[in-house]
């Protein structure tokens, strides 16, 4: 065990915390600002949340991806945003080139050559393979508790009961997915790392990486390609989309013609709810039609005996279903389930109720999708919350009348 630094996970709360307390004190190197600690904050969203805190995803297929495979001896497929392989690949160019005219280190197994070992995944498949567990998890709840239901209306009483618990830990949505820590960096297309070591052992973070001969070069070279590494996982690399070295390859790059940090998040990223939100109402029926199960109902009759009845729970088809439940129940649910995930929603049920009602009659008079992108927006960026959605409208309403104005007086 060792006295400074935790090697993995399997001691006191309060020893791992100390160490974890000595290891960030260590690991800061104070003149070089790229080496950041992503699990700070709002940092562990970068490229996964708008300015907003709306979460986003690459919009593939408009997005254009790099290959990262000349990186790697093994030529497995790992990607990146199209800039950022480019960034990286020069960037790993510079490491042979220093290797071979032996200004740095050639032995060092880690800061020597920089070989791509993890990079882009995608947060749809990783959602899928998340969401599959969860819905595994619930139908258990389900079965354990012996909830029964005979219709759509049983069964949602019961689901929201047991997802206002579930999600404090478990996201139910995508867009609650993306902003959580289930969600891994690599789906943002901006990370690449270059070993597969564990996160849990500080001591090895601090023996391969701070004290490598070759650490200097490294974030120097990081920092001059536009990359930030981070603190916690010295051998991950974020593209910082907001250095001036970075912007310059996402404008000048192969395919890429990117010209601001803005220009990127707009451009090369979608709102991650509009996809997942027009499937919404299909998500709902296919966990009911999965769940529902008959069951024997005991029913006592007039002369005191007791019959048992078989309760077979309804069957829809998707227009039955389409017809029975309109976009409002879907809208209405969406929202609920959207708060229950949102745990830094400082809101009361008040205004979480006020804030449904504005929504949903912004969806009469707008469109369901306008609806849901402001309310996404809103619990996005709570901390600005002042009270009701009108609130938001009216200053937006404001904001375009006074620009209108100024472009009349010019």
């Amino acid at each position: 065990m060792s006295i400074f630094y935790k090697k993995g996970n399997n001691e006191s709360t309060k020893a791992l915390y100390q160490k974890s307390l000595i290891y960030r004190n260590d690991i800061l190197e104070p003149e070089y600002e790229n080496l950041k600690d992503f699990q700070l904050a709002e940092k562990y969203l970068y490229g996964r949340v708008s300015y907003s805190y709306v979460p986003i995803e690459l919009d593939l297929p408009s997005t254009s991806m790099g290959s990262l495979d000349q990186t790697n001896k093994l030529g497995t497929g790992f990607q990146a945003v199209g800039f950022v392989a480019h960034a990286f690949r020069e960037l790993s160019q510079q490491f042979k080139k220093k290797a071979m005219s032996g200004q740095i280190k050639t032995t060092d197994p880690f800061l020597s050559v920089l070989e791509v070992q993890r990079a882009y995944e995608s947060p749809r498949t990783l959602y899928r393979s998340f969401s599959a567990e969860n819905k595994q998890s619930i139908e258990k709840t389900f079965s354990g508790r012996n909830l029964r239901f005979k219709d759509f209306d049983g069964f949602m009483l019961h689901l929201m009961g047991i997802l206002e618990t579930s999600t404090k830990e478990l996201p139910f949505t995508y867009p609650g997915f993306i902003k959580s820590r289930y969600c891994p960096m690599t789906a943002t297309g901006l990370v690449i790392e270059v070993s597969t070591e564990s996160a849990a052992s500080d001591e090895m973070k601090i023996k391969n990486f701070k004290e490598s001969k070759n650490w200097q070069f490294y974030l120097n070279a990081c920092r001059s390609y536009g990359f930030s590494v981070d603190s916690n996982n010295p051998w991950r690399l974020v593209a910082d989309i907001g250095t001036p070295e970075m912007i310059q390859y996402a404008q000048t790059a192969p395919n890429s013609n990117y010209r601001s940090t803005s220009a990127v998040l707009a451009s090369a990223y979608t709102p991650a709810h509009i996809t997942y939100y027009e499937n919404f109402k299909t998500i709902l029926l296919e966990l009911y039609d999965r769940i529902k199960t008959d069951y024997i109902h005991v029913e006592l009759c007039g002369d005191g005996t007791l019959r048992n009845n078989i309760v077979r729970p309804k069957q829809y088809s998707l227009s039955q279903f389409n017809t029975l439940y309109t976009e409002r129940f879907c809208l209405e649910n969406y929202m609920k389930i959207r708060l229950m995930e949102e745990k830094s929603a400082p809101l009361t049920e008040n205004e979480k109720q006020h804030l449904i009602r504005d929504s949903l009659k912004l969806a009469t008079l707008k469109g369901h999708a306008e609806a849901v992108g402001l309310f996404e927006s809103i619990i996005g960026k709570t901390y600005d919350y002042s009270g009701s959605l009108t609130d938001l409208l009216y200053r937006d309403k404001i904001s375009k009348e006074e620009a209108e104005n100024v472009l009349s007086n010019t």
